[in-house]
């Protein structure tokens, strides 16, 4: 029992060291004039992601590719073409390590996509994202909640879409 507590203990004292400790290499990555490419999603769309930090805590992303739909109405599709950008207000990181740095962002998006023949999507949405940067390479995996409006292309009954249920990701290498 003795021995259980102090492995505990230990455990959480590493685990507070690790959280604690605030490197700057994983901010750097991130810092204004840096550009994040990748693949991602966004509002209606996912394919080739880029992200801009524009300096202090302002920072625009894009994604280019095919149109995805939304929320529970999510696909891709071979035959259409979708272009998404966000206007982003990055946060002080939540916790900060050696390996890994867990920040966090909010803001605002809009999409829009061309299907096969005369069907278009438009979206917005806002933004609410957490980032792992590993701080070791410079790269980011990033989940964000997206819930949003969406007009036209419509599935079902109705060409009006509101999601509450729409997740998106991105895996980006900076430079």
């Amino acid at each position: 029992m003795k021995m259980q507590i102090k492995v505990m203990l230990l455990t959480v004292v590493m685990l507070g060291a690790f959280l604690f400790s605030a490197p700057a290499q994983a901010q750097a990555a991130r810092d204004g004039g840096k550009l994040g490419v990748g693949l991602g999603a966004g509002t209606v769309v996912a394919g080739l992601s880029l992200k801009k930090q524009l300096g202090g805590a302002l920072a625009v992303q894009g994604v280019i590719g095919s149109w995805r739909g939304y929320g529970q109405h999510w696909h891709i599709s071979g035959d259409a073409f979708g272009v998404a950008g966000d206007i982003l207000l990055e946060q002080a990181p939540l916790a900060s390590g050696q390996v890994l740095s867990l920040g966090w962002n909010y803001g605002a998006g809009a999409g829009v996509g061309l299907g096969g023949g005369s069907s278009v999507l438009l979206g917005v949405t806002g933004v609410l994202g957490l980032e792992f940067n590993f701080v070791p390479a410079p790269i980011d995996f990033v989940i964000e909640y997206r819930p949003g409006l969406y007009i036209g292309a419509g599935y079902g009954d109705s060409d009006l879409g509101l999601s509450f249920i729409d997740f998106t990701g991105h895996l980006r290498f900076w430079f």
